[in-house]
């Protein structure tokens, strides 16, 4: 499987389903009573992030919002009294990638943590000092994990008490896309957790801090109607320069700032010539970047060319594109050598392109009566279940529809203020389960969903049609998310607006 990163904000709103495997879990028998130590609570500060009530399943996920930076922490809040192991894991698009396995086992005394690479675990690193309190009691009732990504490390506290050991970031941070909470003897020990916060633009899209000459390389090819937006610090030791490139030599837009002669230079040329055929000094768009304020940049892609707005001032003329736009590789933050000082903090780019990938969360402006949404995916007659949910946020699910082959039957719910209503089942019939590719299309009427399943490419024979009535305000949801936690089931998503989605199986 193969996909991009999502950098949609908001995007990471509670992702909650139990990994199904057609059969209750095992619980393990309760040990003889012992006398508590005093109960301690653990106290939910104000720290920054957004704090997400989990769900009481044996597996429940979160999605960032964007991916994982330096100085980023993850907390999460439980409750243990008895059982032998549960674990926190940050993960790429699957298990099969693991950046952080961190897994407690009180009864040995031990946390075990690793991480996952094709699907192979690497090497162990284990911790004890602090664990053992558990199994002593120490940390009935409540307790809370601290996990903080440094530069080369994560690093642990259990309520307050840092961990003896670290583990080494061995993948890349921005890789880590999904938080699995998992308690496989369901006794309900994961409770919440806060993620950080969405590092966002006026438009929702993700922002990311750039670093020294850094060169941020463009995910996908830039089209007429979107933007870059920069933002900075004006520093007056030397000259800095914003660049949209093509390679190393041929640039789309170069603007140069030269605090020195207090004049910004404008222009657009390739290798074959320098300065280009656009080459403009500008002193009066200058004064617009009084000194050591911050300044924000935005550059905007219109039909005949760029339109450039410096601190909600906006340069008159057009700059024309001196060759297509789609052919832009990168942008570049350049920052004189003898400078002291870093002008430029932070960057946005147009969205990626969206793939459709495990435990994906998608927005979408509104849903209307008559509305149609269309998912395609391969029906896996072992799974034990795999979900399509229509949301307004992380307590508010409006449409919840479970395909439970191993159960053989379909679930519609909702989840309205974090409470599931009462399931709906219809029977999966023998030809639907071995239709090998599906198409789910869910109608939106007037009081209703309508859903209905087919074998793919053949939508006029209906195999499974069902409804269930609007149970919240359904014109308040926002977002499509998937859950196919054990295989790669959903490959296509149209959406009523015409954007569809697509992954590469």
């Amino acid at each position: 499987m193969s996909s991009s990163p999502l950098l949609e904000v908001p995007v990471g709103k509670m992702v909650s389903m139990q990994q199904g495997s057609g059969a209750e879990p095992r619980k393990p028998k309760q040990p003889a009573v012992r006398t508590k130590r005093p109960k301690k609570q653990v106290e939910e500060n104000d720290a920054e992030g957004e704090l997400i009530v989990l769900a009481d399943e044996p597996s429940v996920t979160v999605p960032l919002y964007q991916p994982l930076e330096v100085g980023d922490q993850i907390e999460v809040w439980g409750v243990y009294e008895y059982g032998e192991k549960f674990n926190f894991n940050l993960i790429g698009d699957s298990l099969s990638e693991v950046l952080l396995h961190f897994d407690i086992r009180p009864t040995t005394n031990v946390v075990v943590m690793n991480n996952k690479t094709n699907g192979c675990w690497v090497k162990e690193v284990r911790d004890t000092r602090i664990v053992r309190k558990f199994e002593k009691g120490e940390y009935d009732e409540n307790f809370h994990l601290l996990i903080k990504c440094e530069s080369n490390q994560f690093v642990f506290y259990i309520n307050g008490e840092k961990l003896r050991k670290p583990f080494p970031i061995r993948a890349p941070l921005k890789d880590g896309r999904n938080i699995v909470c998992r308690d496989e003897e369901d006794l309900g020990r994961w409770k919440k957790v806060r993620i950080p916060v969405a590092r966002a633009t006026q438009d929702g899209r993700s922002t990311s801090e750039i670093k020294r000459n850094e060169e941020v390389i463009l995910e996908r090819a830039l089209s007429v109607g979107e933007s870059i937006e920069v933002w900075g610090c004006v520093q007056t030791d030397d000259r800095y320069s914003l660049n949209i490139m093509r390679g190393k030599d041929d640039y789309l837009l170069h603007m140069d700032i030269r605090p020195q002669s207090r004049t910004i230079c404008l222009d657009s040329t390739t290798k074959e010539s320098w300065p280009g055929s656009f080459n403009q000094h500008l002193t009066e768009e200058y004064q617009v970047l009084t000194s050591q304020s911050e300044f924000h940049i935005a550059v905007k892609f219109e039909e005949e060319g760029m339109k450039l707005t410096i601190n909600d001032h906006t340069y008159s003329r057009t700059i024309p594109y001196l060759f297509d736009l789609s052919t832009a590789t990168h942008v570049a933050c350049f920052v004189g050598e003898a400078s002291l000082k870093e002008p430029w903090n932070k960057i946005a780019l147009p969205k990626s392109v969206q793939m459709l990938t495990t435990y994906s969360t998608y927005e979408f402006d509104k849903l209307s009566i008559g509305d149609v949404i269309n998912v395609s995916g391969y029906m896996r007659p072992h799974m034990g279940a795999f979900s399509f949910n229509i949301i307004e946020d992380d307590i508010n699910w409006h449409l919840h529809i479970a395909v439970r082959p191993a159960g053989r039957h379909v679930c519609l719910n909702a989840m309205l203020g974090g409470g599931w209503g009462e399931p709906e089942n219809y029977p999966i019939s023998e030809e639907l389960l071995n239709c090998g590719m599906f198409d789910i299309f869910v109608i939106i009427e007037e009081n209703c969903f309508k859903i209905e399943m087919s074998k793919d490419g053949e939508n006029d024979n209906v195999l499974l049609e069902m409804k269930m009535d609007f149970r919240g305000n359904f014109s308040k949801v926002k977002y499509i998310m998937f859950k196919d936690f054990e295989d790669n089931v959903f490959t296509e998503l149209h959406m009523p607006d015409g954007s569809s989605y697509v992954r590469d199986i």
